[in-house]
C-alpha cells in the first residue's frame, strides 16, 4: 500500500497548486504548454511509461498493473491533446480580442 491510498481523503485534492492557481487553472496550463511543446510531452510520457514496464522492479511484474498503467498512459495523452488544444484556442482569442 502506498502514501497515496493511505492518505486517499488528502491526494484527492489539489496539493501544489496556490490558490490563486486553484481559482485560475488556465494560469498552471499557459506555464505548462509554455514550458513543453506537445511533442516533448509525448516524449517524456513514453520515456515513463518504458522505464516502468522494463523495470525489474517487482511493483509493476503483475499484468493487470502493467495493463493500468498503459491504460493510463493513454487516457493521459488524451488529456495532454485536449489541454494544448484548449490552451492554443484561448491563446488565439487572446490575440484575436487583442
Amino acid at each position: 500500500m502506498t502514501v497515496f491510498t493511505r492518505h486517499k481523503a488528502f491526494f484527492d485534492q489539489p496539493i501544489h497548486l496556490e490558490t490563486e492557481e486553484i481559482a485560475q487553472p488556465e494560469t498552471v496550463i499557459r506555464a505548462f504548454c509554455g514550458a513543453f511543446h506537445l511533442y516533448e510531452t509525448r516524449q517524456h510520457l513514453w520515456d515513463l511509461l518504458e522505464t516502468a514496464l522494463t523495470s525489474d522492479n517487482t511493483a509493476f511484474q503483475d499484468a493487470e498493473t502493467r495493463n493500468n498503467i498503459m491504460l493510463f498512459y493513454n487516457q493521459l495523452e488524451e488529456l495532454l491533446e485536449a489541454v494544448y488544444i484548449r490552451n492554443q484556442a484561448k491563446q488565439t482569442s487572446h490575440q484575436s480580442a487583442g
